[in-house]
This record gives structure tokens, C-alpha cells and sequence, in this order.
């Protein structure tokens, strides 16, 4: 379909209806915190295909007449800023460059270059293309995180690209054949399919799963577990391994997580490397016991077959979890009869 923009658009994979089963340790006193996240839809996930496009360095795409793609933003609510102030930016500022000659294809945002994005909303826009990935060169952010996480994930699923062309923050490109998928799910929800499909290329030769972890977020600035020395006394007592795993290479978070048998962390990207786990596993989520528009590690676990558990923390603020959010307590007892629920 060709709109006034001058963009072809079409359906990749209709949008369909979730349904979840609770946590495995679900209280009726807890369905507050779960019950808005059981059941959903997922999005249309679209193919535009944008002749004479232009793309910024982190994913924000424009049309030939310099209308924002919507669709290319995290935020929706950011449209006008970045139909005004970040345009000028850009198109004034920008270093300005042409692509032309080859299919480009964009799969990234702003947000692309975290763990749980890129293997939870990058990952699967690639899976609903399939075979078509070899018509074009794939344009990526120039991160570290894409360079040491990002492009090993691709060549591990063996996904295959014609090239790929590394794009600059900073940078204006004007391309003239410039494709772009759209979101599978909201960020934070899952299409079960597609998760499960991605899990059996992480998981396929793992070996037998008994290792218990724990991963610490002792050195990051927010949503710590504020007495975590004692934390892991008691994670240590259970058998647990406490692991800071933000430098492991892919190969080294497939290694140590396919052997894990149950994997225990504050709510944050670390627990994405449930994904490397066996169907069947555990994941469970240090939360506070408040109502959030985000379960995303409950979406992630259920979505791949695996168990879900979930422990309530004292928050240190009145800000959520996630994000720029507070940091948690925990009570020894508490903890203690928790992980027996656990063995």
C-alpha cells in the first residue's frame, strides 16, 4: 500500500492473542501486580519500504519529505520533538551521507543497543523476515554493545545478510532503497512463538542443567538490593553462584547459562540471559509489591516455557522499579523461606 508519504507498507506477521498462565508461586493477594499482564494482543509487525529515506545513527527514520516514521520511534509521545528540534538537528547539523546502490534494511531504535531490547524486540523482527534478510545490508548502530553482543547473536542463528553497514550517532543518511520492520509485540511483551524459536537456536546444544545464579547488580547506579552482603550469605547457604555477568562475550553467556538450573536477580537486563536457558528452568524476579505497566522477565520466562517466580522487596523510594528506579531491601526470613520454595 502506497501512502502520501510515498512508503510502501505491508504485513509481516499479524497481530495475535496472549494468553499466560500466573507465576508459579501466584498469591490471589498478589493479582494486582499480574492480572493487566495475562492476556494481549501482540502488534502487526510491518514492512515499510521508504525510497529516498533518510535514518539518524540510533534508528529514527524519515520519510523522502522529512516526515517522521512513527513507528521508528521508542516513544510515541517524542513524535513532535522529533519532527522539530531533533530534525533540525540532524538535517543542519548532521554529518550528511548517501546510501545508494543496495536494499538497506533498519531492524534497530533507540533503544536497541540494551540486552533485553535487543534480543527481545530486534531478535524477533529478523525471525519474522526469514529468508528475505539476504536481500539486504543491514544497518546498525556503531555500539559496543552491537559489536559484542548484537552481530554474534546473528551469525549464531545463522540469520544471513547480503553485508553489514555499521551507521554513526551523530550522522544523516539519505538512502535510496531503505527498509524497515516495525515491532513484533510492545516493548515488553512477547509473541510466544517467536521467543520459542529464538531460544532453540541458544539452547540447542547446552548441557545438563544444575548450576544455581545469582546475578548482582551491586556495581550499577540504580534498582540495587541495598543489603545484598547479606543477600548472598543466604543465595550461598542455598547453593548459589553470584555472578556479574555485563562483560561476558555471547559464546561465554551461552556456556554458563545453559547450565543453570534456576537463575535469581533484581529486575533488570541480566535476567534476558534466561534466554540461554532450557525449557523447564527457572527464572525468578526480585519485584516490589507494586502494580507496573512492566513484567517484561514475566512475559520473557512464560513466552520460552520456563518457570517463573517472583519475590517482593522494600523499595527505598517512591519511584518504580524499573528504569531509573529505586533500589529494594529484603527480608532474611522472608528470603530464606523463598528460596525453599525454589529447591
Amino acid at each position: 500500500m502506497l501512502n502520501f508519504n510515498r512508503y510502501e507498507i505491508s504485513v509481516l506477521r499479524p497481530s495475535r492473542l496472549i494468553k499466560r498462565e500466573p507465576p508459579n508461586n501466584y498469591r490471589e493477594e498478589d493479582k494486582a501486580l499480574f492480572e493487566e499482564h495475562m492476556q494481549y494482543r501482540t502488534l502487526d509487525s510491518k514492512l515499510y519500504q521508504i525510497p529516498n529515506g533518510y535514518i539518524t545513527g540510533n534508528g529514527v527514520i524519515y520519510s523522502s519529505f522529512f516526515s517522521v516514521l512513527t513507528d521508528s520511534l521508542v516513544m510515541k509521545e517524542q513524535k513532535k520533538y522529533h519532527q522539530t528540534n531533533s530534525l533540525i538537528k540532524h538535517a543542519l547539523l548532521g554529518k550528511k551521507k548517501v546510501l545508494k546502490g543496495n536494499r538497506y534494511l533498519s531492524v534497530v531504535d533507540e533503544w536497541s543497543v540494551g540486552h533485553f531490547h535487543w534480543f527481545c524486540d530486534v531478535v524477533p523482527k529478523l525471525v519474522c523476515l526469514g529468508a528475505r534478510t539476504s536481500d539486504y545490508i543491514l544497518l546498525l548502530p556503531n555500539h559496543p554493545y552491537i559489536h559484542r553482543m548484537g552481530i554474534p547473536s546473528i551469525l549464531h542463528m545463522g540469520v544471513q545478510f547480503k553485508d553489514i553497514q555499521f551507521i554513526e550517532e551523530g550522522s544523516f543518511y539519505k538512502v535510496q532503497d531503505l527498509s524497515f520492520v516495525s515491532r513484533v509485540s510492545k516493548s515488553g511483551q512477547m509473541d510466544d512463538e517467536l521467543m520459542a524459536k529464538i531460544k532453540a537456536h541458544f539452547t540447542a546444544n547446552t548441557t545438563e542443567a544444575k548450576r544455581k545464579l545469582y546475578i548482582s547488580r551491586k556495581q550499577a547506579k540504580v534498582r540495587k538490593v541495598l543489603n545484598e552482603e547479606m543477600v548472598e550469605g543466604v543465595l550461598k547457604e542455598n547453593g548459589f553462584e553470584i555472578i556479574e555477568s555485563d562483560v561476558f562475550s555471547l559464546s561465554e553467556h551461552i556456556a554458563l547459562f545453559g547450565t543453570a538450573q534456576s537463575l535469581v536477580s533484581i529486575h533488570g537486563a541480566g535476567l534476558t540471559n534466561s534466554l540461554f536457558m532450557k525449557k523447564g528452568t527457572a527464572m525468578s524476579e526480585l519485584i516490589i509489591n507494586k502494580p507496573s505497566d512492566n513484567r517484561c522477565y514475566y512475559q520473557l520466562a512464560t513466552s520460552t516455557g520456563m518457570q517463573y517466580f517472583y519475590h517482593c522487596g522494600e523499595p527505598d523510594s517512591e519511584r518504580p522499579l524499573e528504569g531509573n528506579g529505586c533500589n529494594i531491601t529484603l527480608d532474611r526470613k522472608k528470603f530464606e523461606n523463598f528460596l525453599q520454595t525454589l529447591a
